[in-house]
């Protein structure tokens, strides 16, 4: 209810440094964001939003279908590498 995480499996998750994390809902979850927020990933990717752009490194235009984004996110952050 505060803000603070006592979950230890999402404390785990927040705690693990994935070289990507990919978020590909199309309409933003408060609590997925928050754990965004905590997360020790190198890169998160998700879609472009103006509002949600602080919590991720790289964010993909797309207004299409859930697997259109997941197909740009994997083109994108390959070219990365």
């Amino acid at each position: 209810f505060w803000g603070n995480i006592t979950s230890t499996e999402a404390l785990r998750f927040s705690e693990t440094p994935f070289d990507y994390l990919y978020y590909i809902d199309k309409v933003f979850n408060p609590m997925v964001l928050h754990l965004l927020a905590l997360s020790q990933a190198h890169c998160r990717v998700g879609r472009f939003a103006e509002p949600e752009s602080a919590f991720f490194e790289l964010m993909i235009e797309h207004k299409g279908t859930v697997k259109g984004l997941i197909d740009s996110m994997f083109k994108y952050s390959r070219q990365l590498k």
